[in-house]
């Protein structure tokens, strides 16, 4: 029987879930941000701020699509939870944002 052998340990802070679009790795995180991880080098090389506490993350071909649950915010009534933010991965990380870019559209 053969075992997987561990390569190396990824730090990233409190992470609930996982998803591999090409050559990335992407690690929603409880403290409120999406991280990318470059599979060649096996570090974090960007992060980005989704919201409180993303749950799920899906890749697909062109956008990674972040949950955001919001789940330890139950005395303001999940305010700022119960979305799915669409994150374009491949763009830059910075971007000035204007009134009228739909709000759930960011860019990693």
């Amino acid at each position: 029987m053969r075992l997987l052998c561990l390569l190396k340990s990824i730090l990233t802070q409190a992470p609930e879930g996982v998803a591999a679009q090409g050559k990335y790795v992407f690690v929603t995180n409880n403290d409120g941000f999406l991280s990318r991880i470059d599979t060649a080098s096996l570090t974090v090389d960007l992060q980005t701020a989704v919201g409180p506490n993303p749950a799920g993350v899906l890749a697909l071909t062109l956008y990674i699509y972040v949950a955001i649950s919001d789940g330890y915010n139950y005395n303001d009534g999940y305010k700022n939870g119960f979305k799915v933010l669409k994150v374009r991965p491949n763009t830059p990380r910075h971007r000035q944002r204007n009134s009228r870019q739909d709000e759930s559209d960011k860019t990693l």
